[in-house]
């Protein structure tokens, strides 16, 4: 996964599992539960886990910049240029 070796750093392990920390508290306050298994309230908001959305958020943003160069370096030609082209 891509987070394995952005979240290699502690600090940024750290950022990231307070985030969880506080998602997994909401899902209990929407919930208004104290079961400690976080995991199956989130599938039953459909919530992806930070680290999940992390990868997702990057691998988005990578998509759409590929998508983006490949537009720009497309070329229009005119369809009336192979016409000539076949000309002799």
């Amino acid at each position: 996964m891509i987070t394995r070796t952005l979240s290699s750093t502690a600090p940024l392990r750290k950022n990231i599992s307070k985030l969880q920390k506080d998602q997994n508290l909401l899902a209990r306050v929407v919930f208004n539960t104290h079961q400690s298994n976080s995991h199956t309230l989130l599938q039953q908001l459909h919530w992806l886990s930070i680290e999940y959305r992390i990868n997702l958020k990057i691998a988005n943003i990578t998509f759409n910049s590929i998508l983006c160069i490949t537009y720009s370096l497309h070329i229009y030609i005119p369809s009336n240029t192979f016409a000539l082209m076949l000309i002799p």
